[in-house]
């Protein structure tokens, strides 16, 4: 039996982890830019309706992986993924 796949920028998910898909997406756009995103770039960069990107963004600062800054009003990578990346060498 063949795994149906659905892309999600460029990468293949299997189908039913769409959700996860997207919230890895995000993470990995949020580490490839050279810097800091507002809700705007982020709605042009992944296509995604703003209620799902809004869903995302909360899920990932509940588990800190990207954090907000209200000065600037931008999303970036957050303090548990320093954390993991060294673990996961290790």
């Amino acid at each position: 039996m063949a795994i149906e796949l659905k892309r999600i920028g460029e990468h293949e998910m299997p189908w039913g982890t769409s959700a996860l898909g997207k919230g890895l997406y995000v993470l990995d756009l949020l580490g490839e830019v050279d810097r800091p995103q507002r809700f705007t770039q982020l709605i042009k960069l992944t296509g995604f309706p703003k209620g799902t990107l809004h869903r995302i963004l909360e899920a990932l600062m509940e588990f800190r992986l990207i954090r907000f800054n209200e000065a600037d009003q931008t999303y970036r990578s957050g303090p548990r993924l320093f954390r993991i990346g060294p673990q996961s060498l290790g």
